[in-house]
């Protein structure tokens, strides 16, 4: 995930093997071709209106982030969510969790502040306020604390947006966790409490350094082969991959100055269409079922009713 605060990913994560038509590896694209795939942007990405109807032909889904921490809501968070919904592309909403803000609490949550005063939750909760979102994510990978320390706030926090999804009627929102295997590893035990939210794990089967391509090059050349190791979090199931480790530059995304950039790329574990059912999101343009007729009801004159009465005490007195 994008987040203000960069660091390196390869410092913790070694790819086994460069992906590149130059070292002779030839990808092949028959297992991923058929994944739901998608793009995840921040204030880093600039998006122009043509260029978001040119995604439209690309990607399948894309990940926004909205806010970071207690304080910082995502300045281009509000128009990726009125692009995305107009251009008819299903947006997945994430926070970038900040553990610091409750170290002076400690492990006690009964000296945490309540939800209600919790400015974090708050802060996310301001952030998607009058949004078209269909899922919620929280990127857990601050290394400002301990992983372990990390693991255990976030798992409270992912609890209190949970509830607070849940009391405005959104039962059937997606709240996923995504976080790197690299992280992961650091303190599985504390962060094995995730398995219960939807997965999204990031972990880069690529070698260091980037590559200008096309879309089109991208799925068949550069998209995983089928021996590359899929993450499994110690073999817990995931749902989003974040596979690219800002490697590709592609067209129709730029910097904020409108220079070139490099796209973090997603494959959701199923189809577009179980994609669609996940997120509960159905294209603008899908018809409305057609209702079921309902017969109308028989309207009868007062002489048909009184022989209808007639028959029926006639009927009684037979039996």
């Amino acid at each position: 995930m994008t987040q203000d605060h960069r660091h390196n990913y390869q410092n913790y994560f070694k790819a086994p093997s460069p992906l590149t038509r130059l070292a002779g590896i030839t990808a092949t694209v028959s297992r991923w071709a058929s994944l739901a795939f998608g793009i995840d942007i921040s204030r880093y990405q600039k998006i122009t209106p043509a260029n978001w109807a040119n995604l439209k032909s690309v990607i399948d889904f894309v990940m926004a982030k909205c806010s970071e921490g207690y304080d910082w809501i995502d300045p281009t968070f509000a128009d990726n969510v009125q692009q995305a919904y107009t251009v008819d592309i299903p947006l997945i909403a994430y926070h970038y969790f900040r553990t610091s803000y409750y170290v002076e609490y400690g492990h006690d949550v009964a000296k945490w502040p309540t939800p209600a005063n919790d400015k974090q939750l708050q802060n996310l909760i301001h952030a998607l306020s009058n949004k078209t979102y269909y899922a919620v994510m929280l990127d857990v990978e601050d290394t400002t604390e301990a992983a372990p320390w990390t693991a255990w706030a976030a798992g409270v926090f992912a609890g209190r947006v949970r509830d607070w999804l849940d009391s405005i009627g959104k039962q059937a929102t997606p709240m996923i966790i995504y976080t790197g295997e690299w992280y992961w590893l650091q303190a599985k035990a504390e962060f094995s409490w995730m398995t219960k939210y939807q997965m999204s794990v990031a972990k880069y089967p690529y070698a260091s350094g980037s590559i200008v391509t096309t879309w089109e090059d991208l799925r068949k050349s550069y998209f995983p082969p089928e021996t590359s190791s899929i993450p499994t979090l110690a073999n817990a199931r995931w749902d989003f991959w974040q596979f690219s480790g800002d490697k590709f530059i592609l067209p129709y995304v730029t910097n904020a100055n409108g220079g070139a950039t490099c796209l973090d790329l997603n494959f959701f574990n199923g189809t577009k269409a179980q994609l669609y059912e996940y997120l509960h999101f159905a294209p603008k343009g899908t018809p409305e079922p057609i209702p079921t007729p309902t017969p109308a009801p028989t309207t009868k004159t007062l002489e048909e009713r009184v022989a209808d009465l007639e028959v029926w005490q006639a009927n009684i007195r037979k039996a």
